[in-house]
This record gives C-alpha cells, sequence and structure tokens, in this order.
C-alpha cells in the first residue's frame, strides 16, 4: 500500500497539474469530455490522482454520494467507472429525455448544419430507435391511460409497452378508463379490466322513485360513484324534505280545521248559538 502511495505521489509531482473544468451539472456529458481529455494531457491514469484532483470541484455539501467517491481510499478503474456512471443518473439526460429531443427535433438557431448535426446527436445520446418508437407511442396514450403506465415501462421494449397499454383498451381500441361521470372503469392490479355502471343524470332527477334507505357510511372505493349517490342522497332528501314541508302545511291547515270543528259546535249549533243569542233575543220580542 504504501508502495503504490509513493509511486502516486511521484507521479502527481512529475506531471503537470491537469487543468480542470469547474463542475457543470447542467451539461455533465460536455464536463465527463473535458475531465477525460485534461487527464488524457497530462496522462493521469491513476483512479486516486483522478479524485484526488476533482476534490476541490466539488462542493462538501453539495452531494454526499460523490464525496463517498472522492475519499475512498481503495479506488480503482471500477471505481472511477461507477463514479462516472453516477453522475449521468444524477445530473444526466433521461433516456426519456433524449428519446423526445429527436422527436420534437432540434431548432437550428443560426448554427451550420454540421453545427446543428453536432449538437442533435449530443442531445440523442445513447438512445436507440426502440426508446424513440415507444416515446412516441406514449405520446398517442390518453393522459388517464399514460398515468397508469408511466412507471411500469422502465426497461420493457417498444413492443413490451404496447402489450402492456393493451390490457387498458377493449378489443375496438377505446379506453376502458373514462373520465365522464356516466360510466366508470377501472383497471385490477393484474391488468383486467373492470366496468362499474351508474346511472345517467337523468336518474338522479326522477329520485323521488328511489325511497330505499341510504347507508352514509359509504366504502365503495370509486369516487365517482360515491359522488352520484351522494348526489342522489341529496336530491332524495331535498325533494322528500319540500314534500314533507307541504304535507305539513297543508296537513296543519286541515288538521286545524278540522280539529276546530271538532271543539266547535256544529254549523247548526253556530248558527244556533248566534241564533240563541240574537235569535232568543227575536223571539222574545
Amino acid at each position: 500500500m504504501r508502495a503504490a502511495n509513493s509511486s502516486a505521489t511521484a507521479q502527481v509531482q512529475s506531471l503537470r497539474k491537469p487543468e480542470l473544468p469547474a463542475f457543470d451539472k447542467a451539461n455533465i456529458e460536455i464536463w465527463i469530455k473535458r475531465v477525460e481529455s485534461a487527464y488524457a494531457r497530462v496522462r493521469i491514469t491513476d483512479p486516486k490522482l483522478k479524485f484526488a484532483h476533482l476534490e476541490s470541484k466539488f462542493d462538501v455539501n453539495s452531494d454526499p454520494i460523490v464525496n463517498e467517491f472522492l475519499f475512498r481510499e481503495d479506488a480503482s478503474d471500477q471505481t472511477w467507472t461507477e463514479f462516472i456512471a453516477y453522475l449521468r443518473k444524477r445530473y444526466g439526460r433521461t433516456t426519456k429525455q433524449q428519446a423526445l429531443s429527436v422527436i420534437n427535433g432540434t431548432s437550428r438557431e443560426g448554427r451550420t448544419p454540421s453545427q446543428l448535426v453536432a449538437i442533435m446527436k449530443e442531445k440523442a445520446g445513447s438512445v436507440t430507435l426502440d426508446d424513440i418508437l415507444k416515446e412516441q407511442l406514449l405520446k398517442e396514450l390518453p393522459p388517464d391511460i399514460h398515468r397508469q403506465i408511466i412507471d411500469k415501462v422502465d426497461g420493457l421494449t417498444f413492443e413490451q409497452t404496447g402489450e402492456l397499454a393493451d390490457k387498458w383498451f377493449d378489443k375496438d381500441g377505446k379506453p376502458l378508463l373514462a373520465s365522464n361521470h356516466s360510466t366508470v372503469n377501472s383497471v385490477t392490479a393484474d391488468g383486467n379490466a373492470s366496468r362499474a355502471s351508474t346511472p345517467s343524470s337523468s336518474a338522479s332527477a326522477s329520485a323521488p322513485d328511489f325511497t330505499a334507505p341510504f347507508d352514509d357510511a359509504d366504502t365503495d372505493a370509486d369516487v365517482n360513484a360515491v359522488r352520484f349517490r351522494q348526489g342522489q342522497k341529496q336530491s332524495f332528501r331535498v325533494q322528500n324534505g319540500s314534500s314533507t314541508r307541504g304535507r305539513g302545511s297543508n296537513g296543519g291547515q286541515r288538521n286545524g280545521n278540522s280539529n276546530g270543528n271538532a271543539n266547535r259546535p256544529p254549523n247548526n249549533g253556530n248558527s244556533g248559538g248566534y241564533g240563541k243569542g240574537n235569535g232568543g233575543g227575536l223571539s222574545q220580542k
């Protein structure tokens, strides 16, 4: 170990210091190329020296994983390869971004055609035709279905992505996920489609015909179905409440009249009473 360290120290002292660029996470691929070129110019190949020279290029609080790489005493060529791979994953363009750059195109913006070729190649990176076709397929899917499968397509080929997406469509190519409230569809964990139909809005209008009691403890996980039932409840309660109020007021009047009639003497009694007071006097006359 001491012999290796001495050899590394001698190499540092005998070679010029590499002119390393400041760390540029926004253009990580270009930064990596510049670092590798700087090391090649002064013929530094020892990974320990590479990490030692890079130490001042990273803020100590920027990334703890980078710090682990920089201060490893057992650094090797494999360690350096893992370090570069981590930087690409952490700060580089994803396969999706590279594929979309090809699909969406790159404007020339005053560049010469050869310069445009260079920047297009840089943006495309290591993207393949399969990656481009897969992203083009995903762009054509309805948003609801795209959200369902986007986290499941990593590592899948273009064809495999199409087979996965098929589970969200019927045999006629119609989506099984709908955003309207008349039909609510769901896809189970195994990819099988299940459809739960809810009554249309016209059914809500005929709420008085629906007289079954409601259970306030809705346990159905389907949000649209729950909302529909809540609307039914509200409509049912409002209409029945108004009917109750109507019956109560009219019934009260009827009950008041009937009670009043029951408590008061009959009409002939009333007239008799009236006549008794008045008519009695008249008869006395």
